[in-house]
């Protein structure tokens, strides 16, 4: 299954639009290539290369922080399109230990053109519901502008929020739905092994989430071949499409690009 203009056709112009001009670059689903902080014992992506492979393996996006986009996306503006991170982890966030600190604001993704905004909440932490405030202004704030918001689950260094097979997974498409995002992402790690009752999560998650799209987040600490299963069978369950850490693509330039290709065939399969 693609997804069209036809797919989007409820929606505001504005969004519309976004979301239709990111699918239709990658087989007419999303494949977000994500730049960030690097997943435990891994060593730092390079932005500079993460980006170049964006541009050549034709991903949707790049997902990063503000820093991260401000430094870097001025050499690839033209070529790869902006995910926006508004908040991220810090040591102390807005005065309390822990949680998600509010990193960029509505205001920073248009003036950087970004084509997608993306907010953490974690439902199992002890700061949900300040996280789920803040999300609510931003994503009124973002759907008045013309952006679409994806909310999703914490990472592997985040929480255990959002694990396949976890109900915590269905909590927070469910927290999707009723908080008006545009799509929810989650861990997609358990999804190739073997473990009936994950394949069993997986299914229910996708269908509590209804309409709402689901993206699924590849494990960036697997290897080439269970990345790529673990997205065709994502695709399988309904998913619109993946979220690959670009520390899943430490290797030599070279092959890095073969993977980020063969990517884009999973999903077109």
């Amino acid at each position: 299954m693609s997804y069209t203009y036809l797919e989007y056709a409820h929606l505001p112009a504005g969004r519309r639009s976004r979301l239709a001009a990111l699918t239709q670059r990658s087989a007419g689903r999303l494949a977000i290539l994500e730049v960030g902080a690097p997943a435990p014992g891994a060593e730092p992506s390079d932005p500079h290369l993460a980006f170049h492979l964006a541009s050549e393996a034709v991903f949707s996006g790049v997902a990063t922080n503000i820093g991260i986009a401000h430094t870097y996306l001025p050499d690839y503006a033209e070529l790869v399109p902006l995910v926006l991170d508004l908040n991220g982890t810090f040591t102390a966030a807005g005065g309390f230990a822990g949680g998600f600190a509010l990193q960029a604001t509505v205001e920073d993704a248009l003036s950087l053109n970004a084509q997608l905004v993306r907010f953490t909440v974690d439902l199992d932490g002890e700061h949900a519901r300040a996280e789920v405030n803040e999300f609510r202004n931003l994503r009124a704030e973002a759907h008045r502008l013309g952006l679409p918001v994806i909310l999703r689950a914490p990472g592997a260094s985040g929480g255990r929020q959002g694990e396949p097979g976890d109900p915590l997974g269905i909590d927070l498409a469910a927290a999707a739905l009723q908080l008006g995002a545009d799509m929810v992402e989650l861990p997609a790690s358990g999804l190739v092994d073997g473990r009936e009752e994950r394949e069993a999560a997986w299914a229910r998650t996708v269908r509590v989430a209804g309409l709402l799209p689901v993206l699924a987040r590849l494990d960036a600490q697997v290897d080439a071949s269970q990345a790529l299963r673990a997205a065709r069978a994502a695709v399988d369950y309904g998913c619109i499409g993946v979220v690959a850490n670009a520390d899943l693509f430490g290797r030599s330039y070279q092959e890095a690009l073969v993977l980020g290709r063969s990517l884009q065939e999973r999903l077109a399969a």
